[in-house]
């Protein structure tokens, strides 16, 4: 090769006439399904792989703020949510969420949790009755004008933010608290700039925040609930933004058979431990622990749609499976050039 040209993201404003151009000889931006049919018109030559990433686009519940304090009202704005109608709006290769909350993305889900033991768990899938009765339960009531109020009689208003530079999240987050409006749930959207919402949520002074919520690192639920409760520890209402110390939060989660889970020691301990059937036995209690606790609503599975283009004429011999592994890169440019250096695609 002289030369191959991968695109490095900022802005899909910057990125969609580039690619309807061809300027690109790959890429792996995520786009809304009208922007993805733009470019597929423009550039017959292109091929999508849709790489699953281990990632899942997610609600991240401020637990220390009102009224997301309250794991009912939680599981309520759970089950109020209609997410497979919202799929077709997001990102394009976008795949069905994980309804059950274990913390997993269902490709590893389904690989550690058997279907027995998840027929255990509560499962979140859209059912506005049961959020009603969640809600009930707490003392809240409808008003006149159709939207709830909390047991102090007082309108619950909520407010739902995101960043407003990436699809998902943004047009997720739209179609998130239209959903909310149209349950009774008075909500109001708040896309920022990246760099402010990013401090936003480092601050702690969101409610819900749209952001990505157990992704899996190393292949394995360590890296999911690691990312859940260590590395979103603020985001997720656990630990007061102030505290710069390494002190994990004091979280244990009585679940409803009665024994009581310490969060952070099992994941130290999932970390370390090397027999699989223990390793399992760890994930079940922190997955039934998540589902219980609620801390994120997902609303996908990611996937990473590596583009390749001018297919007809320069390039060949690439793998056609998604599910290859030299395709797997995390939304990383860099499998472009591990395709290269292990003679995985080649010049016409």
């Amino acid at each position: 090769f002289d030369k191959l040209i991968v695109m490095r993201y900022t802005t899909l404003a910057a990125y969609t006439p580039n690619a309807i151009a061809g300027k690109y000889d790959g890429e792996q931006t995520g786009t809304p399904p009208d922007i993805y049919e733009q470019i597929k018109k423009a550039r017959p030559d292109m091929k999508t792989f849709f790489v699953p990433s281990g990632a899942q686009p997610a609600m991240l519940f401020n637990t220390s703020k009102y009224p997301v304090n309250n794991p009912n009202v939680r599981k309520a704005i759970a089950y109020m949510l209609d997410i497979p109608t919202m799929l077709p709006t997001l990102e394009v290769g976008t795949l069905e969420n994980d309804s059950y909350i274990t913390g997993m993305v269902p490709s590893f889900r389904d690989i550690w949790l058997d279907k027995s033991f998840l027929s255990k768990l509560t499962n979140y899938a859209y059912n506005p009755d049961k959020a009603s009765e969640l809600l009930i339960l707490e003392g809240w009531k409808k008003g006149t004008d159709g939207y709830w109020r909390d047991d102090q009689g007082q309108l619950v208003q909520i407010e739902v933010s995101s960043m407003n530079n990436w699809p998902t999240f943004f047009l997720g987050g739209d179609a998130i608290v239209n959903q909310m409006n149209q349950f009774g749930l008075k909500a109001q959207f708040k896309p920022m700039e990246y760099g402010a919402y990013n401090d936003y949520l480092k601050n702690g002074e969101h409610t819900i925040g749209m952001n990505f919520g157990g992704n899996i690192a190393y292949g394995h639920p360590w890296g999911a609930y690691k990312n859940i409760y260590k590395d979103n520890n603020v985001r997720i209402g656990l630990k007061d933004p102030k505290d710069t110390s390494s002190a994990v939060p004091d979280l244990k989660i009585k679940l409803s058979g009665g024994e009581v889970v310490d969060v952070y020691a099992l994941i130290d301990e999932l970390f370390y431990t090397i027999d699989e059937s223990k390793q399992k036995e760890i994930v079940q209690k922190l997955a039934q622990a998540t589902n219980e606790f609620v801390p994120i609503m997902t609303i996908g599975e990611k996937t990473v749609p590596y583009k390749l283009y001018h297919t007809d004429t320069k390039f060949k011999g690439y793998p056609d499976d998604a599910k290859d592994p030299f395709w797997f890169g995390t939304s990383t440019a860099p499998v472009f050039s591990k395709l290269i250096k292990n003679g995985k695609i080649d010049l016409k």
